[in-house]
């Protein structure tokens, strides 16, 4: 009987042998998916880091073609001053002709009528240019 009593005690060792290991087996298991999603977090995280600087560099280039255009625009700003103030300029010297043209018709208008037709003409063209 003494053997009997070591065969039930070495059968239950085995089985709570049996027990722990499926337990450890399932912990492994666990743990293994647990790494597995770490893994995943940390590649989704490079991802993300990696998209965020590309977005970054996009924001610093978009400024600087921002600056460029800002720069360019007021450059064009000046050049319509310049070219608004080059036109007045124009359309005064034109009115002059205009008028130092009149003024010469009437006077040849007064001595021999045969110019006065052309000098109109031509004031009437100076004065269309003046618009």
């Amino acid at each position: 009987g003494g053997r009997s009593g070591g065969d039930a005690a070495l059968s239950e060792d085995v089985r709570r042998m049996a027990s722990r290991l499926s337990r450890l087996e399932s912990w492994h298991a666990s743990a293994q998916a647990e790494i597995a999603s770490a893994r995943n977090l940390a590649e989704d995280t490079r991802s993300c880091t990696l998209a965020a600087k590309r977005a970054e560099e996009r924001v610093t280039a978009l400024e600087g073609c921002h600056k460029t255009l800002e720069a360019q625009f007021m450059e064009l700003l000046s050049l319509d001053d310049r070219l608004a103030g080059e036109h007045r300029a124009f359309n005064s010297r034109m009115q002059t002709l205009a008028a130092t043209s009149r003024r010469k018709a009437s006077e040849e208008g007064e001595g021999a009528g045969g110019g006065e037709g052309a000098a109109k003409e031509v004031t009437v063209r100076l004065n269309s240019l003046c618009e």
